[in-house]
């Protein structure tokens, strides 16, 4: 599906997760993008703001799910607006991970 994504600023890999409820949220994956020109896929607007910024580096799935476990625990002033993770390479073992947190 990435391959497909037209209009891409790069080729960072994204995790948004958004429309916090008390039954949960959403998360959509993709690519940052220019314009938008891509028909048929989901178009999110990660809202301007205040945002912590958490880097990890290690293996793509256990980096990040530590890394959340870690941020649960803390005390941000959490505005459940929008979170992203922003991937920047695609080395499963040796991920470089950017994870911004939306505060008030």
């Amino acid at each position: 599906m990435s391959a497909s994504i037209k209009n891409k600023l790069n080729e960072y890999a994204s995790g948004l997760y958004s429309d916090y409820s008390n039954n949960g949220y959403c998360v959509t994956a993709g690519h940052e993008v220019s314009h938008v020109g891509n028909e048929g896929l989901a178009v999110k607007i990660i809202p301007a703001g205040r945002y912590a910024k958490f880097s990890v580096h290690g293996n793509m799935v256990k980096a990040v799910a530590d890394a959340w476990g870690e941020i649960w625990k803390t005390d941000l002033d959490r505005s459940y607006t929008a979170d992203f993770e922003e991937y920047l390479n695609s080395d499963w073992e040796n991920a470089d991970i950017d994870i911004y947190i939306a505060l008030n």
